[in-house]
């Protein structure tokens, strides 16, 4: 895990990783307010960052490597995230409902999830409950 002194280390780079993330992950600007720490709580002092917010951060960066490594075309990628899936595989809910929920539970679900389709990718799931063959 990063600690606040890393994030800090070059000014604002939470700030900088935090776009990063909703930019791969294709999140609107509401949705990554919604996902991610708000920055203005520790812009004043960068080397206070909250560590929730750090573990926040990581958490996503690690999702957002998943999916990129699962889904390497965007196109495909926002069908995932956005779609709904059979009540088996998410729980009845969107990728994007877990991403933006707040939860570190739905964070940690989620990434179970991705990392489970790397290493089974025979029966990865395209959103609809058809069985996908690996990429």
């Amino acid at each position: 895990m990063s600690t606040a002194r890393d994030y800090a280390s070059t000014g604002f780079r939470a700030i900088t990783r935090i776009r990063e993330i909703a930019l791969a992950l294709g999140l609107t600007a509401a949705e990554a307010r919604r996902a991610m720490p708000d920055p203005a709580a520790f812009l004043p002092r960068p080397l206070d960052i909250p560590e929730e917010a750090i573990a926040r951060i990581d958490a996503m960066a690690a999702v957002s490597g998943l999916v990129d490594r699962v889904f390497p075309d965007p196109k495909e990628r926002q069908i995932w995230i956005r779609g709904q899936h059979r009540l088996s595989d998410l729980g009845g809910r969107r990728p994007i409902e877990l991403l933006l929920s707040g939860s570190a539970g739905d964070l940690s679900f989620l990434r179970a999830h991705l990392e489970f389709w790397i290493v089974a990718p025979e029966i990865r799931s395209d959103g609809t409950g058809r069985k996908r063959a690996a990429a």
